[in-house]
C-alpha cells in the first residue's frame, strides 16, 4: 500500500487520517504504514506540507517490516525529532530533498534501514541523523550525523553528485560501530571511530579517534589526527598527520609518485614502526628527524646456557628491561637440548618496579612453546614500549619447563631506543 504523508489530522505517524493512497483519498484512523502486513507499506514524503509534520508517534517497534521509505525534492519538513526519531525496519530508504528540515530516522531488527540512498538535503543547515542499525548505506549529498548508538554493517559508501568535497559533510560520533570496510569517492567526513579498511578515491576522511587497519589511498585527503595506523598504501592522494600532537604512529607506507605524505606535528611524536617504500612521492618529515628506528643499541644476555627440570630447577629469569614508549625490545630465545616430554616455554612479563612485585603479569601474545623436537631452535620476542600495560614499563623473559624432563634454555636482549 502507498501511504503519502499529508498531515492533514497531526502531526503522528500511526494516526491514517494524515495519509493519502494513490488516487488521493485519506485513509481511515487505525490504516497506517506497518499495521498488518510486513513489507508492502511504503512511506513517501512528496508534498510541501502546510499543515503537520510528521513529528509525534514515529516508533514502529511494534508494527510490521516497511517496505519503503522516500522523502522528495518538494517535501520541506521535519521528520521525526531529537527526543522521537522515526523507528522502524525498512527495506529500503531513499532521501532526495533538497528542502527538507531535519530528518531522524533510526533502524531496528534485522536489517534496520536497508540500502539507504541520500541524494539531496536536508536544506542549508538542517541534518539527516542516523541511529541504531544501518546495512549497506550510501550518502552523497546534504548533512548527515551518524549517531553514538549507530551500527553499520556490510559497508558504507560516502560520495558525492557534483561537487567532490562539500556536496556531503558528515560526522560519525564516538562509539558508533562502523564496518570493516568504508569506501569513500567524496564528501568531508569526520569520524572518531576504530575499523579495518578505509578505500578512499576522493573527498577528505577525518581521523580524530580510533585505529584504522589499513588505508588505501586512491586519491582525496586524509586528515590524521588521532589513532593509529598499521599499512597505509597511497597510490595517489594526501595522508596529513601535521594538524594534531597527539602521540601516534604508523606502520608500513607504501607512497607512490601521486601521494603525499606529512608526518611533521611540530612536537616529533609521530612515530614510524614498520619502513617507508617511497616511488616518488612528497614525503614530509619532523624537522632533525634521524631516518631509521635504531639510534642506540644495547645488547646483552638475559640468562645464559640453563638446565631446567620442573623436579629441580623449573624456571629461570631474565633481567629487568626499562622500555619507553617508542622503545623496542627483541629477545632471543634459543632452546638447547630438550628431552622428550618436555614443556619448555618463554614467556614475557611486565611490571611497574624493576624487582618486579607480586603483581606482574604476561604481556598477551609475547610467548613461545618449543617441542621435545625444537633442539637448537631460536625464536625472537619483539615488544615494543606500546605494547605494555600503562604504568608497567618494565619487562623481563622467564623461561619455564613444566615437566621432569631437562631441557637448555638460553635468552638474549637487544634493546632499540628512539
Amino acid at each position: 500500500m502507498i501511504f503519502r504523508w499529508r498531515g492533514a489530522q497531526s502531526t503522528s505517524m500511526h494516526d491514517g487520517r494524515n495519509y493519502i493512497n494513490e488516487a488521493g483519498t485519506a485513509y481511515g484512523e487505525t490504516v497506517y504504514p506497518g499495521a498488518t502486513v510486513a513489507n508492502v507499506d511504503e512511506i513517501i514524503f512528496d508534498a510541501a506540507i502546510t499543515t503537520y509534520a510528521p513529528t509525534t508517534l514515529c516508533d514502529f517497534t511494534s508494527d510490521e517490516i516497511i517496505k519503503s521509505l522516500t522523502v522528495g525534492e518538494t517535501f520541506a519538513s521535519d521528520i521525526g525529532a531529537t527526543g522521537g526519531y522515526l523507528i522502524a525496519e525498512i527495506n529500503s530508504v531513499r532521501i532526495d530533498a533538497p528542502a527538507a528540515g531535519n530528518i531522524y530516522l533510526k533502524g531496528i531488527g534485522t536489517n534496520g534501514l536497508s540500502g539507504i540512498m541520500q541524494f539531496g538535503g536536508p536544506a542549508s543547515t538542517k541534518k539527516a541523523y542516523f541511529d541504531g542499525k544501518l546495512t549497506s548505506p550510501q550518502w552523497f549529498k546534504g548533512i548527515i550525523n551518524i549517531n553514538a548508538g549507530a551500527t553499520i554493517v556490510t559497508g558504507a559508501l560516502f560520495g558525492y553528485v557534483s561537487s567532490i568535497n562539500s556536496d556531503l559533510t558528515g560526522t560519525i560520533a564516538a562509539n558508533a560501530t562502523l564496518p570493516a570496510t568504508i569506501t569513500q569517492t567524496g564528501g568531508s567526513i569526520v569520524n572518531s571511530n576504530a575499523f579495518t579498511t578505509l578505500n578512499q578515491s576522493g573527498g577528505t576522511w577525518t581521523q580524530l579517534l580510533g585505529d584504522i587497519t589499513t588505508i588505501n589511498g586512491g586519491a582525496g585527503n586524509v586528515v590524521w589526527t588521532g589513532g593509529n595506523i598499521t599499512t597505509a598504501v597511497m597510490v595517489a592522494g594526501y595522508l596529513d598527520g601535521s594538524g594534531s600532537q597527539i602521540s601516534r604512529r604508523i606502520g608500513n607506507v607504501t607512497l607512490f609518485a601521486s601521494a603525499s605524505m606529512n608526518l611533521d606535528n611540530g612536537v616529533g611524536n609521530i612515530v614510524m614502526t614498520g619502513k617507508l617504500t617511497n616511488y616518488g612521492g612528497a614525503m614530509i618529515w619532523p624537522t632533525g628527524i634521524d631516518l631509521g628506528i635504531i639510534p642506540t643499541i644495547a645488547d646483552s644476555i638475559a640468562f645464559g646456557p640453563t638446565t631446567l627440570n620442573s623436579g629441580a630447577t623449573a624456571s629461570v629469569n631474565g633481567a629487568a628491561i626499562y622500555l619507553g614508549l617508542y622503545d623496542k625490545l627483541e629477545i632471543f630465545c634459543a632452546a638447547g637440548a630438550i628431552a622428550g616430554g618436555s614443556t619448555l616455554k618463554f614467556e614475557v612479563f611486565e611490571s611497574n618496579e624493576s624487582d618486579f612485585d607480586p603483581t606482574n603479569a604476561e604481556v598477551t601474545a609475547f610467548s613461545t612453546d618449543f617441542a621435545d623436537t625444537a633442539d637448537n631452535t631460536l625464536v625472537t620476542l619483539t615488544v615494543w614500549g606500546f605494547n605494555l600495560t600503562a604504568g608497567r614499563n618494565y619487562v623481563r623473559v622467564v623461561a619455564t619447563n613444566g615437566a621432569a624432563f631437562d631441557a637448555v634454555a638460553y635468552a638474549t636482549y637487544r634493546l632499540s631506543t628512539n
